[in-house]
């Protein structure tokens, strides 16, 4: 699973590593958590992984957007678990390389991206019962083919262009 993006406090990262923790081990350990960004909590995340089994806690320095597409590539879910989000530009990156999104409701494109069980699964990051239900609902089910198929669909129609027309109108 994968965190893109600034690694600040409204990201929710502090509630995501708890979630994570209060995961089966059996589950957890079938995944990995990787983070790519820098930001003020980076070495929270890096103390995580010390306290974790090696590899299921990792943390990557920020990349450049089109550097970041291998790892959206090679990973099953993107996990945004935002507090606060005008909207969320990298559920549409993830989404474009059919990426299912585990996506907070309270980030902008929540109700205009995810189908939940389609493309992906929505959550409220502030209550812990609902992010471990969930969280533990998308480490289950990973990408399959029809999920990443309904991921590009919906990331196709949220291109630059359409969203400029959207707003001329």
């Amino acid at each position: 699973a994968i965190v893109s993006g600034r690694l600040i406090p409204v990201k929710g990262i502090d509630a995501l590593l708890a979630a994570w923790d209060r995961m089966p081990f059996d589950l957890r350990q079938q995944w990995t958590l990787l983070f790519v960004g820098d930001g003020p909590l980076k070495d929270l995340i890096r103390s995580a992984g010390r306290r974790h089994a090696p590899g299921e806690i990792v943390q990557l320095d920020e990349r450049q957007p089109a550097e970041v597409v291998p790892y959206y590539a090679a990973s099953d879910l993107l996990i945004f678990s935002s507090l606060a989000d005008n909207w969320g530009l990298v559920v549409n990156e993830a989404m474009v390389c059919g990426l299912p999104v585990m996506c907070s409701r309270l980030a902008g494109c929540a109700d205009d991206m995810i189908q939940e069980g389609r493309n992906g699964w929505l959550f409220d990051p502030t209550r812990p019962g609902d992010f471990d239900r969930v969280l533990a609902t998308a480490l289950m089910h990973g990408r399959t083919p029809a999920m990443a198929r309904c991921a590009q669909e919906t990331a196709l129609r949220f291109t630059p262009e359409i969203m400029a027309e959207g707003f001329r109108r």
